[in-house]
């Protein structure tokens, strides 16, 4: 935090209780992928779980969709942890936000919280 690798992090929160967590990730994909690319984001990068299928085939339908197909413009990679170190720094603010406390409050200024339904 102190050498401020980052500017800014966008979380994309969505509740679980109810319903599959493969649900709640969905809509937070959906959600995320349009705001990234109004933000000019030209890759969008997710770390590999078992889950990567139907992540890059949700992310990839709404990047056909976004301002008109955003599917050439935007480059998605489903990468392992140790591939990317951006991974890093988005699983640390996550961790921070999501801890609350002190974590939290040392987060809170680059965090923008996005709460989806």
């Amino acid at each position: 935090m102190r050498q401020a690798p980052i500017r800014e992090a966008h979380l994309w929160v969505a509740e679980v209780r109810g319903r599959p967590e493969r649900s709640a990730r969905d809509v937070c994909l959906r959600s995320l992928v349009p705001h990234a690319v109004a933000l000019g984001a030209t890759r969008l990068v997710v770390e590999s779980c078992a889950q990567d299928r139907q992540d890059s085939r949700g992310i990839g339908d709404v990047l056909v969709l976004a301002q008109g197909g955003a599917i050439g413009v935007v480059r998605f990679d489903v990468v392992p942890a140790v591939a990317d170190e951006l991974l890093w720094a988005a699983d640390l603010i996550a961790w921070a936000y999501g801890a609350g406390g002190e974590y939290r409050k040392a987060v809170q200024d680059l965090a923008t919280v996005h709460r989806v339904p």
